[in-house]
């Protein structure tokens, strides 16, 4: 699925999910943005680690849109994740987020 955002929305919060809770760990997920938008004029610096704390099944990763005064045309790009330690069974919910950010100039 493709989420289109308009360019002045100023943030979004993008739902990093197990199928299920964890059960007494802490689960590493690491993720990256990539596509036809530039960092700073479009969107905050986008890669990291988030953590979906133990006993719990989401965390939520807070991304930046930039309101900039150009014109130009709808930009997209995706945020790949991926998990450093998600033990046997357990499921990422999803492991690509793709966005269109609509010009409002």
């Amino acid at each position: 699925d493709v989420e289109s955002v308009n360019e002045d929305v100023g943030t979004v919060m993008l739902r990093v999910f197990l199928d299920t809770p964890t059960t007494g760990e802490n689960i590493n997920v690491i993720y990256a943005a990539s596509g036809n938008v530039t960092v700073i004029s479009d969107y905050e610096k986008l890669i990291g680690l988030i953590t979906i704390p133990a006993d719990e099944s989401e965390a939520f990763i807070e991304l930046k849109i930039v309101d900039d005064n150009e014109s130009e045309i709808d930009e997209s790009f995706a945020i790949s994740l991926a998990s450093t330690n998600l033990p046997e069974g357990y499921v990422l919910g999803e492991s690509i987020y793709i966005f269109t950010i609509v010009d409002n100039d």
